[in-house]
Protein backbone atom coordinates (compact mmCIF):
# COMPACT_ATOMS: atom_id res chain seq x y z
CA UNK A 1 0.00 0.00 0.00
CA UNK A 2 1.51 3.30 -1.09
CA UNK A 3 1.53 6.18 1.59
CA UNK A 4 0.29 9.55 0.55
CA UNK A 5 3.48 11.00 1.39
CA UNK A 6 5.17 8.90 -0.51
CA UNK A 7 3.51 9.27 -3.73
CA UNK A 8 3.78 13.34 -3.67
CA UNK A 9 7.62 12.95 -2.91
CA UNK A 10 7.75 10.67 -6.09
CA UNK A 11 6.06 12.87 -8.31
CA UNK A 12 8.03 15.96 -7.36
CA UNK A 13 11.16 13.62 -8.12
CA UNK A 14 9.65 12.99 -11.43
CA UNK A 15 8.84 16.72 -12.22
CA UNK A 16 12.51 17.50 -11.18
CA UNK A 17 13.96 15.19 -13.23
CA UNK A 18 11.98 15.40 -16.90
CA UNK A 19 12.40 19.36 -15.73
CA UNK A 20 16.21 18.44 -15.77
CA UNK A 21 16.18 17.15 -19.08
CA UNK A 22 17.32 13.70 -17.30
CA UNK A 23 15.71 10.02 -19.29
CA UNK A 24 17.00 6.76 -18.23
CA UNK A 25 17.49 4.04 -20.94
CA UNK A 26 17.23 1.01 -18.90
CA UNK A 27 18.69 0.48 -15.40
CA UNK A 28 22.27 0.42 -15.95
CA UNK A 29 22.73 2.29 -19.42
CA UNK A 30 24.12 5.54 -19.78
CA UNK A 31 22.85 8.73 -18.72
CA UNK A 32 21.39 11.34 -21.83
CA UNK A 33 21.32 14.98 -20.82
CA UNK A 34 19.85 17.30 -23.75
CA UNK A 35 22.09 15.55 -26.34
CA UNK A 36 25.34 15.13 -24.06
CA UNK A 37 26.27 11.30 -23.89
CA UNK A 38 27.56 10.16 -20.14
CA UNK A 39 29.76 7.25 -19.98
CA UNK A 40 29.32 4.68 -17.05
CA UNK A 41 31.56 5.32 -14.21
CA UNK A 42 34.58 3.42 -13.95
CA UNK A 43 37.98 2.43 -11.79
CA UNK A 44 41.05 3.60 -13.30
CA UNK A 45 44.69 3.53 -11.76
CA UNK A 46 45.71 7.42 -12.19
CA UNK A 47 48.82 9.82 -11.08
CA UNK A 48 48.94 12.19 -8.79
CA UNK A 49 50.46 15.88 -10.42
CA UNK A 50 50.54 18.07 -7.40
CA UNK A 51 48.95 18.77 -4.36
CA UNK A 52 48.97 21.92 -2.02
CA UNK A 53 47.72 22.51 1.23
CA UNK A 54 45.19 25.74 0.09
CA UNK A 55 44.73 27.12 4.17
CA UNK A 56 44.52 24.57 7.08
CA UNK A 57 43.39 20.82 6.17
CA UNK A 58 41.91 21.92 2.80
CA UNK A 59 44.00 20.26 -0.15
CA UNK A 60 44.17 20.96 -3.27
CA UNK A 61 45.29 18.00 -5.96
CA UNK A 62 45.97 17.41 -9.69
CA UNK A 63 45.58 14.17 -10.60
CA UNK A 64 46.71 12.88 -14.49
CA UNK A 65 43.23 10.45 -15.77
CA UNK A 66 40.92 10.70 -18.61
CA UNK A 67 38.57 10.28 -16.37
CA UNK A 68 38.02 14.05 -16.92
CA UNK A 69 36.98 13.65 -20.09
CA UNK A 70 33.66 12.53 -18.90
CA UNK A 71 32.96 14.65 -16.02
CA UNK A 72 30.03 17.29 -15.55
CA UNK A 73 30.27 19.70 -12.81
CA UNK A 74 28.71 18.62 -9.39
CA UNK A 75 30.04 15.57 -10.03
CA UNK A 76 32.32 13.46 -7.91
CA UNK A 77 34.90 10.92 -7.80
CA UNK A 78 36.02 7.81 -5.00
CA UNK A 79 39.28 7.96 -3.76
CA UNK A 80 40.79 4.37 -2.82
CA UNK A 81 42.79 4.59 0.20
CA UNK A 82 46.11 2.49 0.34
CA UNK A 83 46.40 1.66 3.64
CA UNK A 84 44.52 -1.74 4.62
CA UNK A 85 43.10 0.12 7.76
CA UNK A 86 40.34 2.34 5.82
CA UNK A 87 39.10 -0.43 3.58
CA UNK A 88 36.17 2.49 2.36
CA UNK A 89 36.78 4.49 -0.58
CA UNK A 90 36.23 8.84 -0.10
CA UNK A 91 33.75 10.50 -2.22
CA UNK A 92 35.31 13.92 -3.25
CA UNK A 93 33.79 16.62 -5.35
CA UNK A 94 35.64 17.15 -8.65
CA UNK A 95 36.57 20.88 -8.47
CA UNK A 96 37.50 21.14 -12.39
CA UNK A 97 37.69 18.73 -15.04
CA UNK A 98 39.66 18.44 -18.23
CA UNK A 99 40.43 15.75 -20.90
CA UNK A 100 43.21 14.41 -19.25
CA UNK A 101 43.44 15.81 -15.79
CA UNK A 102 41.15 16.35 -12.44
CA UNK A 103 41.49 19.09 -9.76
CA UNK A 104 39.86 17.74 -6.26
CA UNK A 105 39.91 20.32 -3.22
CA UNK A 106 39.08 18.34 0.20
CA UNK A 107 39.27 18.56 3.52
CA UNK A 108 41.41 16.63 6.14
CA UNK A 109 38.29 14.73 8.15
CA UNK A 110 39.64 11.50 9.32
CA UNK A 111 42.30 8.31 8.50
CA UNK A 112 41.47 8.02 4.51
CA UNK A 113 42.13 12.07 3.89
CA UNK A 114 44.67 11.76 6.51
CA UNK A 115 46.27 9.56 4.33
CA UNK A 116 45.74 11.64 1.10
CA UNK A 117 47.51 14.85 2.23
CA UNK A 118 50.39 13.11 2.11
CA UNK A 119 49.96 11.93 -1.48
CA UNK A 120 52.95 13.79 -4.09
CA UNK A 121 53.62 14.35 -7.24
CA UNK A 122 53.96 10.36 -9.24
CA UNK A 123 51.72 8.69 -6.91
CA UNK A 124 49.51 6.11 -7.89
CA UNK A 125 46.00 6.62 -6.59
CA UNK A 126 42.69 4.45 -7.90
CA UNK A 127 39.89 6.62 -8.42
CA UNK A 128 35.94 5.52 -9.15
CA UNK A 129 34.03 8.03 -11.38
CA UNK A 130 32.76 10.09 -12.18
CA UNK A 131 29.64 9.71 -9.66
CA UNK A 132 26.41 11.22 -9.38
CA UNK A 133 24.33 13.54 -11.99
CA UNK A 134 26.32 16.71 -11.49
CA UNK A 135 24.40 20.02 -11.86
CA UNK A 136 22.12 21.05 -14.79
CA UNK A 137 23.73 24.06 -15.77
CA UNK A 138 22.11 23.99 -19.53
CA UNK A 139 19.21 25.53 -17.39
CA UNK A 140 20.92 29.10 -16.80
CA UNK A 141 21.30 29.25 -20.62
CA UNK A 142 20.11 32.89 -21.50
CA UNK A 143 19.34 33.74 -17.74
CA UNK A 144 21.53 35.12 -14.84
CA UNK A 145 22.75 32.67 -12.75
CA UNK A 146 23.69 32.83 -9.34
CA UNK A 147 25.64 30.25 -7.46
CA UNK A 148 25.74 29.98 -3.56
CA UNK A 149 28.34 27.63 -1.47
CA UNK A 150 30.26 27.28 1.69
CA UNK A 151 33.16 25.88 2.85
CA UNK A 152 34.44 22.65 0.85
CA UNK A 153 31.02 23.20 -0.93
CA UNK A 154 32.47 25.75 -3.17
CA UNK A 155 35.02 24.14 -5.08
CA UNK A 156 32.33 22.03 -7.06
CA UNK A 157 31.03 25.36 -8.15
CA UNK A 158 34.48 26.26 -10.08
CA UNK A 159 34.00 24.50 -12.85
CA UNK A 160 30.24 24.97 -13.22
CA UNK A 161 30.85 28.86 -12.85
CA UNK A 162 33.70 27.93 -15.71
CA UNK A 163 30.76 26.55 -17.90
CA UNK A 164 27.91 28.79 -17.37
CA UNK A 165 27.50 31.79 -20.16
CA UNK A 166 26.15 34.88 -19.68
CA UNK A 167 26.18 36.96 -16.10
CA UNK A 168 26.85 35.27 -12.67
CA UNK A 169 27.09 36.00 -9.28
CA UNK A 170 28.84 33.87 -6.89
CA UNK A 171 28.31 34.06 -3.11
CA UNK A 172 30.79 32.14 -1.08
CA UNK A 173 30.55 31.32 2.80
CA UNK A 174 33.82 30.79 4.63
CA UNK A 175 34.46 29.44 8.28
CA UNK A 176 37.20 31.95 8.92
CA UNK A 177 39.60 34.71 7.31
CA UNK A 178 41.43 31.59 5.42
CA UNK A 179 40.12 31.53 2.06
CA UNK A 180 40.62 29.14 -0.53
CA UNK A 181 39.78 29.26 -4.55
CA UNK A 182 39.60 33.51 -3.78
CA UNK A 183 41.86 33.67 -6.91
CA UNK A 184 39.82 30.53 -9.29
Amino acid sequence: EAVEGGAVCFKSLQFSLSRMGTVWKGESDSVRREGLQMKQKRKAVCRVLSQTEMAPGIFDMQIETDLGAQALAGQFVMVYPKAESTLLPRPISICEAEDTKLRIVYRVAGKGTEEFSGYGPGVQIALMGPLGNGLPGWEADGKRAVLLGGGIGIPPLLQLAKSLPGRQTILAGYRDHRLFLKED
